[in-house]
């Protein structure tokens, strides 16, 4: 990659790092209605059969995510899937 072309996802390592860095949310903080993580739409909270973390974060646009899930996201963008805002 170029100098000074800025890529458009993080690596594996980048993005778990950036994930790592963002707020946690208590479950109990959650409403009913928004306990499911939007991508996989498993429970906040729980682990999935493939051992999955799906605790949720909270982007700096405000939004809700599992925390595996959303690395996964970064992986192939830098955008907020709700919003389309640059994390």
């Amino acid at each position: 990659m170029s100098a000074g072309i800025v890529s458009p996802f993080l690596n594996h390592e980048q993005a778990v790092g950036f994930v790592n860095n963002l707020q946690k949310v208590t479950i109990s903080s959650i409403a009913p209605e928004d306990m499911k993580c939007p991508f996989c739409w498993n429970i906040y909270g729980q682990v999935d059969e493939e051992g999955a973390n799906n605790d949720p974060v909270l982007t700096p646009c405000g939004h809700l995510y599992g925390r595996d899930c959303l690395v996964q996201v970064l992986e192939s963008s830098r955008l907020c899937p709700m919003c389309r805002s640059d994390m």
